[in-house]
């Protein structure tokens, strides 16, 4: 339920979330630049649709959803993040990938930026963190899914 323009209650459905189709990558050179040489990181792609949430801290992703793409849980660095969700649970990270993640904006231009990914065993979705987003977010239109 919504008051529209403070003239009048309307009953409605919640506008669907926001999604940004990305295209995440793994680069030998991005885990080289951090000291992880020790990962031995073949240059996988894939394109995912991403949960646009502002109130997501950190970049995070569920197990499935890198191994549907590709992505073997071998490749995850260990990490001592801790995370919650919106309930305040905790959420359990396996560990990180490194990604760029980019975008296609409308007038044909890549937007990129890179990200340590948080994953979990929780989450069957890719959540983009308000950095990421914010860094994306002017480069396609929003999208409900």
């Amino acid at each position: 339920m919504c008051m529209t323009n403070f003239q009048s209650w309307i009953q409605r459905n919640s506008k669907p979330q926001p999604f940004l189709n990305v295209t995440v990558q793994t680069c030998a050179q991005d885990y080289s630049e951090l000291g992880l040489d020790d990962y031995k990181v073949s240059s996988l792609a894939a394109s995912i649709p991403a949960l646009a949430d502002t109130g997501c801290q950190s970049f995070l992703t569920g197990l499935k959803v890198v191994q549907r793409h590709g992505f073997r849980e071998e490749q995850l660095i260990p990490v001592t993040m801790r995370m919650h969700g919106a309930n305040n649970d905790g959420i359990r990270i396996l560990g990180g990938l490194v990604l760029r993640i980019s975008c296609l904006k409308s007038t044909g231009q890549t937007v990129a930026t890179k990200q340590m990914t948080y994953v979990s065993n929780s989450s069957d979705k890719l959540f983009l963190s308000r950095e990421a987003y914010t860094t994306l977010m002017f480069t396609q239109r929003l999208g409900g899914r």
